[in-house]
């Protein structure tokens, strides 16, 4: 299926466009609105996004293979991302990764059979003095050991029971 903009986030876009000196500048926000509307950023929405922006197929590839926050494939209502830079790996960040792969029963990288959470890996949150930082959506949690994925587990299925949204 053939991925359109809404006409909502084309006029986002558009907006957003008039701002810039150049369409190619506004690439990461076209990208976070394909992100935004579909989930993920599908092979037909680079295409769609590279007419729209005179930008080449390569150059967008390249751009969603360098930042992390751009998903290539459908993801789980709540994307946990585990740092896994020095800071974090010395506080205890790959034993907090093995407890939420335990907990979901999923290895980092997939998404439970529910799609209620995807695993992953990152490299660096911005947050080494706060290590282990992990994100749930965009909402960041400092210092997360091993004892306190459960509970972060426990509350992101609440929020979802209480509101129908599953956003952290």
């Amino acid at each position: 299926m053939a991925f359109q903009f809404s006409q909502a986030g084309l006029d986002d876009l558009n907006g957003y466009l008039k701002h810039c000196p150049k369409k190619e500048a506004g690439l990461l926000y076209a990208l976070h609105l394909v992100q935004q509307q579909a989930g993920y950023v599908p092979d037909e929405a680079v295409d769609v996004v590279g007419k729209l922006l005179e930008v080449s197929r390569s150059h967008i590839e390249g751009v969603l293979t360098f930042y992390t926050m751009y998903f290539r494939k459908p993801m789980g209502r709540n994307v946990v991302t585990v740092c896994s830079t020095i800071s974090c790996a010395l506080n205890g960040a790959l034993d907090t990764v093995g407890e939420f792969e335990k907990q979901l029963e999923i290895e980092t990288g997939e998404t439970t059979p529910d799609g209620q959470f995807s695993l992953l890996k990152v490299e660096c949150l911005g947050a080494c003095d706060k290590a282990p930082v992990v994100m749930v959506n965009d909402q960041k949690f400092d210092g997360v050991k091993r004892e306190k994925v459960k509970e972060l587990i426990h509350v992101c299925r609440k929020r979802a029971g209480a509101n129908g949204s599953a956003r952290a």
